[in-house]
């Protein structure tokens, strides 16, 4: 009797132990799916911030392309006196050290849709004002792209200005710098040619002021 009742225990054991184990690998199996789409739903984020980032990238460049021309120097070849300039400039006039000959900000205006001409005369105003007080500069005109600035009110006064290595130096860095305006972005005169009561300008110490100079 013992020994049936001992058969009966393991028989019921071992059938326990199957049944159990039955269920964990159910349980096993039926939490795989559940894995699987945790796996898809990370592919998935991964390939939603891949777009993100895709699409970040291509803003960026629009961005860079799209501001590329706001540095951009405009083609001056052919400016002339009526070419209006725009929306709001920016205009800077400039002294000169006379120990290093660097330029020296001292000034600046705004203007609004004005034509070159017109901006030319408020920087000349400017310059006579600040530096050159007691003589005249004139823009006579603009002509594919080139200024023509005569400066007036006297030979005597103007050559002594253009005196000695140092003087007749500033002069001419102050004179071609400030109507220049290289910082100036946008439409603008490719280059200045100054005249000395309506001639050329043949003085030792300011050779630049003989000739054209450009941007």
């Amino acid at each position: 009797m013992k020994k049936k009742v001992l058969v009966l225990l393991i028989v019921a054991s071992i059938a326990t132990m199957v049944a159990c184990g039955s269920k964990s690998q159910e349980s096993v199996s039926s939490g795989k799916p559940q894995i699987e789409k945790n796996e898809d739903s990370n592919k998935d984020d991964k390939k939603e911030e891949t777009e993100v980032d895709k699409n970040k990238d291509e803003d960026i460049n629009k961005e860079d392309k799209n501001g590329e021309g706001d540095n951009k120097v405009e083609d001056t070849t052919s400016a002339n006196s009526s070419t209006k300039i725009k929306g709001t400039s920016t205009f800077r006039i400039y002294n000169v050290d006379s120990n290093n000959y660097k330029l020296d900000q001292i000034a600046a205006f705004k203007t609004d849709d004005l034509t070159i001409k017109e901006n030319l005369d408020k920087i000349a105003s400017e310059v006579q004002r600040v530096l050159f007080p007691e003589l005249k500069l004139k823009v006579e005109e603009v002509k594919d792209g080139i200024a023509k600035v005569n400066l007036t009110n006297g030979i005597d006064k103007w050559t002594d200005y253009m005196q000695g290595s140092t003087g007749g130096e500033v002069t001419q860095k102050i004179l071609i710098e400030n109507f220049l305006q290289k910082s100036h972005k946008g439409e603008w005169i490719k280059g200045v040619k100054f005249t000395l009561d309506g001639k050329d300008i043949k003085m030792d110490h300011v050779p630049d002021l003989e000739n054209i100079n450009y941007r």
